[in-house]
């Protein structure tokens, strides 16, 4: 499921890599490293480059912010 309003699903105070990761918290096999290479392949995967990987909410239009959505979960 993907909200309609997604700046309000989004944190704005984190990083879209950070929004990302967020999920991957819970994997502790996973080095720092191993969870960066996950989330910049999540977002090539839904079409975003990885120049928007340190980019904020705000930042994206919405078309932008919902592969981000469907990214995190």
């Amino acid at each position: 499921m993907v909200f309609q309003d997604l700046y309000s699903l989004l944190d704005p105070r984190m990083t879209i890599a950070a929004i990302v990761a967020e999920p991957l918290r819970v994997a502790n096999s996973l080095s720092s490293a191993e969870k960066r290479k996950r989330v910049l392949a999540m977002l090539n995967e839904g079409g975003l480059t990885t120049g928007f990987a340190d980019r904020f909410p705000h930042q994206l239009s919405g078309g932008q912010r919902q592969p981000v959505a469907i990214a995190r979960h």
